[in-house]
């Protein structure tokens, strides 16, 4: 490939089915791609394969279909169960490390925690502070703090068939 990030689709009738066929479509026309997260021998030569990268949008026809979990899914119930904890109640959000700090090695982030408090760009907020000679405007910027799940379950219950309703994990700045 020329490192052109490619967009794909895949459309199967039940969740399982479509997850197999993401991996195989993925597999055979995603972008090899190094990432930052490839590790390096000490003398600088690639221990990892490139990544397989795609924007891939998947369709299932009918997601309440059985089976909903592939047989080959790996790690099995206990870790999806683990998972869907992680991403959906943020039972592993205390190991994000400190951003300011170079030593902490800890995740960047998890996913609950850009879906439940995702970090809009910088926003301006006019303050009046109260000095000794007499009070005085100001403007703090702080990021935007956005609960995206909230969000959605809000939109989803006012129209259910609303195609607007989306959420995002990775920032752009």
């Amino acid at each position: 490939m020329n490192g052109i990030i490619p967009v794909l689709s895949v459309q199967a009738e039940g969740l399982a089915e479509m997850w197999e066929k993401s991996l195989l479509e993925l597999w055979k026309n995603g972008c090899r791609i190094r990432t930052e997260y490839d590790q390096k021998d000490k003398n600088g030569n690639y221990i990892n394969p490139p990544s397989v990268d795609a924007t891939l949008m998947m369709t299932a026809t009918n997601p309440s279909s059985e089976p909903a979990i592939h047989r080959a899914f790996p790690g099995g119930l206990e870790d999806l169960e683990e998972y869907r904890q992680e991403v959906v109640d943020g039972i592993k959000d205390h190991w994000v490390g400190d951003p300011n700090n170079p030593d902490d090695k800890r995740w960047e982030y998890t996913y609950h925690g850009r879906l439940t408090k995702y970090e809009g760009p910088q926003i301006g907020v006019e303050v009046s502070i109260d000095t000794s000679d007499g009070s005085q405007k100001q403007v703090m910027w702080a990021p935007e703090i956005i609960n995206q799940l909230d969000a959605i379950v809000e939109k989803l219950a006012k129209s259910p068939i609303s195609r607007r309703v989306q959420s995002v994990t990775w920032q752009p700045w």
